[in-house]
This record gives C-alpha cells, structure tokens and sequence, in this order.
C-alpha cells in the first residue's frame, strides 16, 4: 500500500513539474514491478498455451481412438447381422434339406425294392434264347453267353449288397432326420 501511495505521489508531483530523484527511483520500482508481474503472467500464458495445447493433442488422438473403436463396432455390427442372417438362412436350408432327405429316402426305399423285384423276377436264360433267334445276334450271344451265364450265378451277391446299401442309406437318414428334428 505504501508503495502504492508512493507512486501515486510521485505521479502527481510529475504532472505538477516537481522534480526528485525519490519520485524517479518510485516510478522506476513500480515500473519493475509491474515488469515483474508481466514476466510471471507472460510466463502462466506460456504455460496454459502448452497445456491447452497438450489437451488438444490429447483430445486430438482421443478422437482418433474413438473413431477406431466406433469403426470397430460397426464392422463387428454388421458382421454380427451378417452371420444372424447366415444362421437363419441355413437353418431354412437345413429344414428343407431335412424334408428332401425324408422324402428322397422313402423314394430310395421304394425304387430299390422295386429294382430288387424286377432283378428276381428276371430270366436270364429266356433272354438269352429270344436273343439267340435273331439271326444278327448268334455270333454276339456266343461270345455273351459265358458273361450272362456269370452274372446269373452273382445275381444273389448283387442282391445283398443292393440291400445292404439300401439299409445303410435308410440309417442316415433316419439319422439326418433326428439331428435336423
């Protein structure tokens, strides 16, 4: 306060023209006051220029992680969509799958005992003898007739093993059916 009231004195007897060397070293104390003041404030802007620089860096790469992640989140978004969409479409497809083995075995079931029918039911002897009065054929069925006469002889191995597979193909699915239900 003293000094305060110094410099207002000094001011006041330098606008009235008096002259002192006191009210010279007043000014030039206030004067390196206020130098003093301004260098400790020059030096809090300097210092709150870096640090609200600092905050903008930090904030800068903040924005740049949060845009990663939220680019992130998207893809997994639209992955996740994607995949529920698979998912249903798969399912769809394995119902209908479901369905067309159930029907498609029956009809396997059906076609290969209509196949083992019409094998048992076969002749191959009378064959031979309508094909052998073809005059055409005579010199045909002589080099055949070894080869059918064979495959009358496997006809039963033939049978089993159809049966065999038929079994074995009715399992699957049957099994498929139990899976898929």
């Amino acid at each position: 306060m003293a000094t305060k009231m110094e410099i207002q004195t000094a001011l006041a007897h330098l606008e009235a023209g008096k002259f002192s060397f006191r009210m010279v070293d007043a000014i030039k104390d206030h004067v390196a006051t206020l130098e003093g003041e301004l260098s400790g404030v020059s030096a809090l802007h300097a210092g709150a220029v870096k640090d609200l620089a600092n905050q903008e860096y930090a904030n800068a790469r903040l924005e740049a992680e949060l845009r990663k992640v939220n680019a992130r989140m998207y893809a997994l978004m639209k992955a996740n969509a994607l995949t529920e969409i698979a998912v249903r479409e798969t399912s769809r497809g394995a119902v209908m799958l479901r369905d067309y083995a159930s029907v498609a075995g029956k009809q396997s079931v059906e076609f290969s005992k209509k196949a083992l029918a019409y094998l048992a039911k076969l002749d191959v002897q009378s064959e031979v003898e309508k094909a052998r009065s073809h005059p055409m054929t005579q010199k045909a069925l002589r080099e055949m007739q070894p080869a059918l006469v064979k495959a009358k002889e496997y006809l039963p191995v033939v049978k089993k093993q159809v049966a065999a597979t038929v079994e074995k193909a009715t399992a699957y699915i049957a099994t498929l059916n139990k899976k898929a239900a």
